[in-house]
């Protein structure tokens, strides 16, 4: 991965469940001789930071292909990004350029909500617009384990 320390598992709601019910993941968080069944994800995730590791994600997305619901990611693996491995880019909507909503040019890029009321008939609502892009700008510092 580069030599980058991970930040984050991105892993399964299995994965995370099957964690939390380890005796070695409670001895470990709770200490010895602990006679819960489980930990918090909070804990286990405070536990994790505290001795430098990286902290679990859930993910369990599921994609349609084909008419069939796919898992956008195996429940069996374990992704490790690092934190400067990718970012989110946000750019201007149409509705942020207009203006009507009144926002600075610098302020344009991002998620742009209006609150809007009609009289005839009467009717409030809301519209919300974003314009965004994932980048993954280093991905020499992902990495993919098959933990279960």
């Amino acid at each position: 991965n580069g030599g980058a320390a991970p930040a984050q598992a991105i892993v399964s709601r299995k994965v995370i469940s099957l964690a939390l019910k380890s005796a070695a993941v409670i001895a470990t968080v709770d200490g010895q001789g602990s006679t819960a069944r489980r930990v918090s994800i909070d804990a286990l995730n405070s536990s994790l930071a505290e001795n430098g590791l990286p902290t679990l994600v859930g993910y369990n997305r599921r994609i349609n292909k084909g008419g069939t619901l796919t898992r956008v990611l195996d429940e069996t693996l374990a992704v490790l990004v690092a934190e400067d491995a990718g970012r989110t880019v946000f750019g201007p909507t149409a509705e942020a350029n207009e203006p009507g909503y009144g926002l600075a040019a610098e302020d344009r890029p991002g998620i742009a909500v209006g609150a809007y009321k009609t009289n005839d008939p009467i009717a409030t609502w809301v519209k919300a617009a974003a314009t965004a892009l994932p980048i993954l700008a280093n991905g020499s510092r992902t990495m993919s384990l098959k933990v279960l």
